[in-house]
């Protein structure tokens, strides 16, 4: 019973280990939308500063 109980509890410990690895990976690689919006706007020449935005 308790090689099966350090079995399990290792196995769970690599588990959440990869898990947040993957996490991680994934969340680093992502910029944020408006990082890349306000780029791509720079690029076009765009000027924001001065627009005022209305509701629908």
């Amino acid at each position: 019973m308790s090689k099966n109980l350090i079995i399990l509890t290792i196995s769970i410990v690599v588990a959440i280990s990869i898990s947040i690895g993957v996490y991680f990976v994934v969340s680093g690689d992502s910029e944020p939308e408006w990082k890349k919006i306000e780029a791509q706007e720079k690029k076009v020449g765009v000027n924001r500063k001065n627009v005022l935005e209305l509701p629908n």
